[in-house]
C-alpha cells in the first residue's frame, strides 16, 4: 500500500511510475516523522521558509535526519538555521504551508527528491483536509465525535447514474447504501471495480451533501467502500444529524 511506504520509497515508486501522483500525496500526508526547519519567535517555534533567489520562496520537508543534514551541508547552516521541529505529521505540515510559499521541496538535494510548484500547493493543503476528515470519520464511528470536521469538509464526491440519482454500494442483502468518497483515489478504486459508462462523479461540500442525502430513499451511506482506507458505514440518521447541526 502506498500509505505504508516511507517517503523515500514512495517518491522512488512514483518516479518509476509505480505510484500515481495522488497515491504519493496520500503517502506523504500520512507520514508522521517529518523534520522541518524552524526558528523561535519569542518562545514559539515557527516553520522557516527560504528565499533562494529567482523570486521564489521555498518550504522544506525532510523525511529523515540524513536528508536534513545533506541539505544543510549543501546550502549552509547560515541559510538553513540550526533549529528544526521533528516528528511532524504530514497533514499538519501541509496545513502549515504559508501563503508566501511558491515551492514545496521534499528532501531537497537528496537522491530522491520531489518539488511541488505554486499551482500544485493547493493540492497539498487539500490532502491535509482529506486526512483530517478520514480521521474524523474513524472517530465518528468509534466514539461519535468529529462531526464538525466531517460536515465542513468541502471535497466529497458522489456518483450520478441513469438508473438512480446516486450510485450505491453493492450489497447482497438488498440494502441501499449511498457510495461516497473523500478523495480522488477512493473514487477511482470504486470506478475501476464497478464503473459503468453512464456514471458521472460529482464533487460536493459536506454541508450540501448531508442536506441532500437525508431526503433520499436510502438505508445509509458508506465512505470509501473500495478503499484505500477502511470503509466507514453509517445509517441514514447520521446524515440527518449532520444536516441539522
Amino acid at each position: 500500500m502506498a500509505d505504508e511506504l516511507n517517503p523515500r520509497d514512495a517518491i522512488g515508486q512514483f518516479l518509476k511510475q509505480r505510484l500515481t501522483g495522488t497515491q504519493l500525496l496520500r503517502s506523504l500526508a500520512l507520514y508522521h516523522n517529518w523534520r522541518i526547519p524552524a526558528r523561535l519567535e519569542g518562545l514559539v517555534p515557527v516553520y522557516n521558509s527560504f528565499d533562494l533567489g529567482h523570486g521564489s520562496t521555498h518550504f522544506f520537508l525532510f523525511s529523515d535526519k540524513d536528508a536534513y543534514l545533506q541539505c544543510r551541508n549543501q546550502i549552509g547552516i547560515s541559510i538553513m538555521g540550526e533549529y528544526y521541529i521533528d516528528n511532524v505529521a504530514g497533514h499538519n505540515a501541509f496545513a502549515s504551508i504559508g501563503p508566501e510559499v511558491t515551492v514545496v521541496n521534499i528532501n531537497p538535494y537528496s537522491e530522491r527528491e520531489i518539488h511541488y510548484t505554486l499551482e500544485q500547493i493547493p493540492r497539498l493543503r487539500a490532502w491535509s483536509q482529506i486526512v483530517r476528515t478520514e480521521a474524523a470519520l474513524d472517530a465518528a464511528q468509534t466514539d461519535n465525535t468529529g462531526h464538525e470536521a466531517i460536515r465542513e469538509f468541502p471535497g466529497y464526491y458522489f456518483i450520478m447514474e441513469d438508473e438512480q440519482y446516486i450510485a450505491l454500494v453493492p450489497d447482497g442483502r438488498g440494502r441501499k447504501f449511498a457510495a461516497l468518497f473523500t478523495s480522488d483515489d477512493a473514487l477511482e478504486l470504486y470506478l475501476q471495480r464497478y464503473g459503468k459508462p453512464n456514471m458521472k462523479p460529482v464533487p460536493i461540500s459536506g454541508a450540501a451533501l448531508f442536506k441532500a442525502i437525508r431526503n433520499m430513499p436510502l438505508d445509509g451511506l458508506v465512505f470509501n467502500c473500495s478503499g484505500p482506507t477502511k470503509a466507514k458505514a453509517f445509517p441514514l440518521a447520521f446524515a440527518h444529524e449532520l444536516a441539522q447541526q
